[in-house]
């Protein structure tokens, strides 16, 4: 398979180093991956993370970015129009979920799945932000029916065309 990677950055000069030492090897490693592109998207960030990550530009390697902070969302959205292969991965450069993970969720894809969704296990939040997820999937949960349990959790994969259509 071949899987295009989003990496939504803002202020992340403190992970770059890491990212970089990561998620390639996960990916070369990983059974599943024939072929791999990452796609860093710098998303106004205002340290030296821009100038970080031209460092770390390769062949598989493309740094978007745009001139004002748009959000996870926003980053995400100019990752897949980018995107070159119809799977695509989700992965934020904090690195609390690890692209090893990757080779989890790309197993499904050999049962005919769509979409596949992480969960993270042991997060590195603070008990604040845990408890404010926990009572917002709970309000979610009660008001669509569905059963997700962490539906923020970074790491997913999908087919690009499972988005066409979506604005």
């Amino acid at each position: 398979m071949n899987l295009s990677v989003i990496i939504p950055l803002y202020n992340e000069e403190g992970n770059i180093e890491r990212l970089f030492e990561t998620v390639p090897r996960s990916l070369e490693q990983n059974s599943y991956v024939d072929d791999y592109e990452i796609l860093c998207v710098n998303d106004g960030s205002t340290d030296r993370t821009a100038d970080l990550l031209r460092r770390y530009k390769t062949e598989r390697t493309t740094i978007l970015s745009s001139s004002e902070n748009r959000g996870q969302s926003g980053a995400l959205a100019i990752g897949i129009d980018a995107a070159r292969y119809e799977l695509v991965g989700l992965l934020d450069g904090d690195l609390q979920t690890t692209p090893d993970d990757f080779e989890c969720l790309l197993a499904l894809f050999q049962e005919g799945y769509d979409c596949v969704h992480g969960i993270r296990i042991d997060r590195q939040d603070t008990t604040l932000r845990k408890l404010s997820s926990r009572v917002a999937n709970s309000f979610r949960s009660r008001v669509l029916g569905d059963k997700f349990r962490d539906i923020s959790c970074p790491l997913s994969v999908f087919r690009k065309q499972c988005l066409d259509g979506v604005t």
